[in-house]
């Protein structure tokens, strides 16, 4: 959750900023401690939006929660690619 608060507190600095309604969304969602998780319920273009903000994270040498989120949710974020979100289980 750390990395996207900072990723929605960079808005206005970052080229391709978060998805509209995502900042909300972080500032409001709450740990469910008897899972172990944040709870968010988001768009779809949200959720692209949190790959992207996990990938920006990964690129600073901070993978693990990338990793998490593509094998967990099966999003990951990949440059260069005509749909830059895509599942995991499609080969690129």
């Amino acid at each position: 959750m750390t990395t996207l608060r900072l990723f929605v507190q960079l808005a206005g600095q970052l080229r391709v900023p978060p998805a509209e309604g995502l900042a909300g969304h972080v500032r409001m969602a709450r740990c469910d401690h008897g899972i172990k998780r944040w709870r968010l319920y988001l768009t779809r273009e949200q959720i692209e939006s949190v790959a992207y903000g996990l990938w920006l994270h990964r690129m600073t040498g901070a993978a693990g929660e990338a990793n998490r989120f593509g094998r967990e949710y099966g999003i990951v974020y990949r440059p260069g690619l005509q749909d830059t979100v895509r599942p995991t289980s499609v080969p690129s």
